[in-house]
């Protein structure tokens, strides 16, 4: 079930997150990458079908997980996140990034709409609604961030311990963004979270995170 964030108030006092300059070198990066051209032109054939097809387990003994994922993709591999770039075409750039962040008494609960729109920079209308990972409660968004309208986003966040995760889909252009959501969702229905003993950092967390930046007001 998806709902719009504006009919929530943000009932989390439990301030903590703020993803501003990890999102603007990621998406300046995205940007760059596709030629930083808001739409293209819809119709071009995918590759996504053939690599649903070809599909293969990955795991990341370092942030904890397995998912499924094409050995034609490239990696980008950080000590906090994993970058999978699914399609570089001029004018076109498809990335799956699964990242990891400590927040201690961080419960899904106080994920509202308000604090996910301020901590992660969407705009206003973003959508967002109940999900399940890995057998784990989750919650989705559906959303594009501040700044870039030329971008789609497919945000999932599953709490598991002191860390916080977020498996998130990018599309530019967003016009494309229904040619990939057979792919997402096999994808999304692959992760997993890795047994503690096959962990390399089993007893460590990804990186504390500073406190937000206020909720501006819109005008």
């Amino acid at each position: 079930m998806l709902y719009f964030s504006g009919i929530y108030q943000d009932l989390a006092s439990k301030s903590d997150i703020s993803m501003k300059p990890l999102l603007t070198m990621f998406l300046g990066i995205l940007c760059l990458l596709s030629g930083g051209t808001p739409n293209a032109p819809a119709g071009e054939p995918s590759p996504a079908a053939a690599d649903k097809a070809n599909l293969t387990s990955c795991i990341d003994k370092n942030l904890g997980f397995k998912i499924k994922c094409s050995p034609n993709w490239s990696r980008d591999a950080r000590p906090h996140e994993l970058l999978f770039l699914i399609e570089n075409k001029p004018n076109h750039v498809v990335v799956l990034t699964v990242a990891k962040f400590q927040k201690k008494d961080l419960e899904l609960k106080d994920l509202t709409p308000i604090y996910l729109r301020s901590r992660f920079h969407y705009t206003h209308d973003f959508k967002m609604g109940d999900s399940q990972i890995a057998g784990r409660k989750a919650i989705v968004a559906i959303a594009q961030p501040l700044g870039y309208p030329g971008v789609q986003l497919l945000d999932y966040y599953v709490v598991k311990g002191a860390d916080l995760y977020r498996i998130s889909f990018s599309v530019n252009t967003r016009n494309r963004y229904k040619d990939y959501e057979p792919l997402f969702s096999e994808l999304i229905h692959s992760f997993e979270f890795l047994p503690v003993e096959e962990s390399t950092l089993s007893l460590s967390h990804g990186p504390t995170l500073p406190e937000p930046e206020p909720i501006q007001k819109n005008p």
